[in-house]
């Protein structure tokens, strides 16, 4: 019956009237804008009542969880939560309800973490994402948005245009970022200039590639806001952008377990939102942070899903501060009121066609292979790639074809897909294991 109604649920989602319903519900959608829109006359003082005031609440849920620890437990004596914690025990992190949305990380590193979301949550995450256009009154709903990101609208193999869709009456243009080349990029461009967006919503890589593929044809746009998600975004990517859509460039941080979210607005400077999530940051020593810096880890945790409150969940990913920063910046940093220059995480996850493409949205390749543990794929030359698969030694194997399979949803057939199965994947320096390596020779 559970199994049933997932289904159902995504079913119900992936409509357009009932995907706006979700994310704009006015009961919960409503009041979030209103703490949002009152964040930035709050002092310090009052940000640090609101956010304790949230974080009781997210304890009180918690406590109601399958071995639940009591809501008087003060934050800082609970244990961190692991990934890997979430992914081998969900139903110790998920509360039951009518109505739950299941999700999923994007597999980062190697291998999916199956979610629940609650209607709350749902609402409360668009009315954060819509807040960062506030200064346009603009909003995911009634924006002319294109979408430049891992959308599949046909088979990679396709090579004749339109390389995009339009949606909702022709108020959305859905790209394909896997056909974006230097020999389609001007297709790309005349249909942006002709679309007129308001919004260009992409993956940091994707709007990188055609802003670079319009510069070396003298290309521009006029587009007011670019917004990037989901990847980590380079200052020369940022100023890239900037130049090539005339536009204001804002990058935002945010995980699919919706317990941190923080946005840049300009180069070096993130800001945490401390309406989101509670932030720690537990120093580290990273050698990947620049010199003058220190990294800090971030823990989280989320204020808005009541079906799975996640307390002081582990992140993995890395926020990199000035040297100088004292232990009350740090908690600054916390509450919105300082910066960090950069959140190192999910960087460089696309490949590069033997054509110039972009190809993104291969972390989606892992679904639905029983017994893959994890999976990394190692890109040396354009037209090969090298997928390291780590198998569930109680499983023994993995349906091989199938993986192929849905790798090819995102590879184009030019491009020879090798499949090892190895004993573990590589990890940098620092220990963490990215999705994608590319080790490609300079042009």
């Amino acid at each position: 019956m559970s199994r049933l109604f997932d289904r159902l649920t995504d079913i119900l989602k992936s409509t357009r009237v009932t995907d706006h319903l979700l994310r704009y519900n006015p009961f919960y959608y409503n009041p979030v804008r209103k703490m949002l829109n009152e964040l930035e006359s709050m002092d310090r003082s009052a940000r640090l009542a609101v956010s304790e005031d949230l974080t009781q609440r997210t304890l009180r849920w918690a406590s109601r969880l399958p071995g639940g620890v009591s809501a008087d437990v003060p934050l800082q004596q609970r244990p961190l939560i692991e990934k890997s914690d979430v992914r081998d025990h969900l139903e110790q992190f998920c509360l039951p309800g009518l109505i739950r949305i299941p999700a999923a990380t994007s597999g980062t590193t190697g291998i999916p973490v199956k979610l629940a979301r609650s209607l709350r949550c749902i609402a409360s995450e668009q009315a954060f994402i819509d807040d960062l256009m506030g200064v346009w009154n603009l909003t995911f709903r009634d924006a002319r948005m294109a979408r430049l990101r891992a959308d599949s609208i046909k088979s990679p193999t396709d090579r004749t245009p339109p390389y995009g869709a339009y949606r909702e009456g022709g108020r959305k243009l859905l790209l394909s970022s896997n056909h974006l080349s230097p020999a389609t990029a001007k297709w790309f461009y005349d249909e942006l200039k002709q679309f007129n967006a308001e919004v260009l919503f992409t993956h940091p890589s994707s709007g990188e590639a055609l802003a670079r593929f319009m510069q070396q044809q003298g290309l521009t746009l006029n587009i007011p806001l670019v917004l990037t998600s989901s990847e980590m975004l380079q200052p020369s990517g940022r100023l890239l952008m900037e130049a090539a859509y005339n536009a204001t460039v804002i990058d935002y941080y945010g995980m699919a377990e919706r317990v941190v979210f923080a946005a840049g607005l300009a180069v070096g400077a993130y800001f945490f939102n401390p309406l989101y999530g509670r932030v720690e940051l537990n120093p580290i020593e990273d050698g990947e942070a620049p010199k003058g810096h220190r990294a800090y880890e971030i823990v989280a945790t989320g204020f808005w899903n009541d079906a799975m409150p996640l307390v002081r969940y582990r992140s993995g990913d890395r926020a990199i501060v000035p040297d100088h920063y004292t232990a009350s910046d740090i908690e600054d940093v916390t509450l919105g009121l300082k910066p960090v220059v950069s959140i190192q995480g999910r960087d460089k996850e696309h490949l590069i066609s033997p054509r110039g493409e972009v190809l993104v949205g291969l972390t989606h390749a892992a679904y639905g292979v029983k017994g893959l543990v994890r999976m990394q794929v190692i890109q040396e030359v354009r037209d090969a790639i090298d997928v390291k698969v780590v198998i569930d030694p109680r499983i023994g194997n993995i349906d091989e074809a199938q993986l192929l399979h849905n790798l090819r949803g995102f590879v184009p057939e030019d491009m020879q897909i090798v499949i090892n199965k190895v004993d573990d994947i590589e990890r940098l320096p620092s220990g963490k294991t990215p999705f994608v390596i590319r080790r490609l020779p300079p042009e």
